[in-house]
């Protein structure tokens, strides 16, 4: 996207995937702990006490 008063392309910024090396590519380690700790769900329990 250009931006329009400096008439160059807009840097945007996303998710940290990792590198690219001669060797492959390697995840960074944010990234790969982000994909195992994803919240696959949410359970909230209520419990009442009465005295």
């Amino acid at each position: 996207m250009k931006h329009p008063e400096k008439k160059r392309e807009q840097k945007i910024t996303g998710k940290l995937l990792g590198k690219i090396t001669p060797e492959g590519f390697f995840e960074s380690e944010k990234y790969s702990l982000y994909k195992k700790t994803s919240i696959k769900e949410i359970i909230v329990k209520e419990y009442e006490v009465s005295f």
